[in-house]
């Protein structure tokens, strides 16, 4: 299993997600964060250093303070705001035998496309700040963090901060 940097449980404790949203939801939503949004700001080569040292149960150590910083302060906010972006249709819509389907409780009421829409740019926003402020963090202090912008081969995903995109039109 690949490593996630956030769990269903730290995702239900830091946003406002609702205890009864299944993991089925949660977890490839966390991985397309890591994947699609995290990936690209941090590069693939800190990602996976950063993983490694969560999944030996190293990154509280000592020498790696300066990836547990990155983790807490930068990362885990990041995630926890693609994450509720990205969780959006899936809740919204769902893939069943029949086709795609809304389901409706009797005790709840349907959005409209366009309020989750409007949701889902919500958390795009500060999924963006956060992202914004991670790739500011890691400029100003590269020198800790020498796997940002390294590649071993091609199929690395560098980091590129020049790149970030926001869903601020001005």
């Amino acid at each position: 299993m690949r490593i996630q940097l956030i769990s269903e449980t730290t995702l239900k404790e830091l946003t406002l997600i609702n205890d009864n949203v299944d993991a089925a939801f949660i977890t490839p939503a966390i991985q397309k964060a890591q994947d699609m949004g995290l990936q690209p700001l941090i590069g693939s080569n800190l990602l996976n250093k950063v993983c490694t040292l969560v999944k030996d149960k190293t990154i509280d150590e000592p020498e790696n303070e300066a990836y547990k910083t990155l983790l807490d302060d930068f990362i885990i906010p990041y995630l926890c705001n693609k994450v509720m972006a990205d969780i959006q249709i899936p809740l919204f819509a769902k893939l069943r035998n029949a086709g795609i389907v809304q389901s409706q409780d009797l005790q709840t009421q349907q959005l409209s496309r366009e309020d989750v829409d409007y949701i889902k740019k919500d958390f795009e926003y500060s999924a963006d700040f956060y992202g914004t402020r991670m790739t500011d963090y890691l400029c100003a202090n590269a020198s800790q963090y020498p796997e940002w912008r390294s590649r071993r081969n091609i199929a690395d995903m560098p980091a590129d901060p020049e790149t970030f995109n926001t869903q601020i039109v001005l």
